[in-house]
C-alpha cells in the first residue's frame, strides 16, 4: 500500500516525516522525561527547573532539548541568560501532549 494513499491514511510524505521525527524524538526515555516536564509546567519552564530532576549533565539535557526543538516538539525562548521551554505549537506536539500521560499511566 503506497504511504501517500488516502487508504493509508497518510495525506503527505512531509507529515509521515513529521510524525517520524516526533516518534524518534521521543525515543529516548530521557526526552520522554524531559517533554513530560514542559507539559506538566504551567507556563514556560527553565531549563534549569528542567535539570533538577535528572541525573544527566547540562550539556545532556541541551543536546535531548534541542532534540525535541528540532521535532517541533518544544519551543524556546531566551529570557536573559535563560532559555525557557514550553510546548511547540504545531497541531503533531499538541496531539502528543494530550496522548503521552494515557500512555505513561498504561
Amino acid at each position: 500500500m503506497d504511504a501517500t494513499s488516502p487508504v493509508g491514511g497518510v495525506q503527505s510524505q512531509d507529515a509521515v516525516d513529521g510524525v517520524s521525527a516526533a516518534f524518534k524524538a521521543l525515543a529516548d526515555p530521557a526526552r520522554v522525561r524531559l517533554f513530560a516536564a514542559v507539559l506538566a509546567a504551567d507556563g514556560p519552564i527553565c531549563v534549569c527547573d528542567l535539570s533538577s530532576g535528572l541525573t544527566l549533565s547540562a550539556p545532556a539535557i541541551s543536546h535531548h532539548l534541542k532534540v525535541l526543538r528540532e521535532a517541533q516538539l518544544v519551543e524556546s525562548r531566551r529570557r536573559g541568560t535563560w532559555i525557557y521551554y514550553s510546548l511547540g505549537r504545531g497541531a503533531r506536539a499538541v496531539h502528543l501532549a494530550r496522548s503521552l500521560p494515557h500512555l505513561l499511566a498504561a
